[in-house]
């Protein structure tokens, strides 16, 4: 199995504009929604790559997610057949947005931050990591981390396989694994 954990997924707004005029009213052509965030990217990737190969291990996501964005995005993935353990959150799912300028072909994000994870939220979510990390051939680390979440959270994880670690995070909490020996590190490329 390939363990996919992160506590930044996204709830997307894709909007496609004739022509993004900044500081002006724009109205959207279309509209569409989607699960998101680097955590639910990476394993609805793996999980649609699985059907390529006979002897493709299963995928597992452990994410968190609450309010209305948050019960979306997991209908979303139910329908999706993505199989992902939710830690309920007080903060709200982030919504992120997406505006697509068919004029330019330009891409803008607007992307909110992750909300905090209270302390017995961020304790679930490490136990359920340490239940299901135990049948991991892999284990991908993936997304930032909301406001308060401490820069060794995947660092103190990555403790608890012997499994190959590919991490996807950025600045601290991606320096913090370093000593885990990552098998892979992306790097993004606005990040190098």
């Amino acid at each position: 199995m390939i363990l996919v954990a992160g506590l930044s997924p996204a709830w997307q707004q894709i909007a496609q504009l004739p022509h993004l005029r900044v500081g002006e009213v724009n109205r959207a052509r279309s509209v569409e929604w989607c699960a998101s965030g680097k955590v639910l990217n990476v394993g609805l990737a793996l999980h649609r790559l699985r059907g390529l190969a006979d002897d493709s291990p299963d995928v597992q996501v452990l994410s968190v997610a609450g309010g209305p964005a948050g019960k979306e995005l997991q209908a979303q993935c139910a329908r999706w057949g993505v199989p992902v353990e939710w830690i309920a959150t007080r903060a709200p799912t982030r919504v992120c947005t997406t505006l697509l300028d068919q004029q330019t072909g330009r891409t803008t994000e607007i992307v909110e931050n992750a909300g905090p994870i209270e302390p017995g939220e961020l304790a679930a979510f490490e136990a359920a990591f340490r239940e299901r990390v135990r049948d991991a051939r892999v284990v991908v680390l993936a997304g930032s981390f909301p406001a308060g979440t401490p820069v060794d959270l995947y660092a103190r994880l990555a403790r608890h396989t012997t499994a190959p670690l590919v991490i996807d995070a950025q600045g601290a909490p991606l320096l913090a694994t370093l000593a885990a020996r990552p098998a892979v590190i992306k790097i993004g490329r606005a990040h190098v």
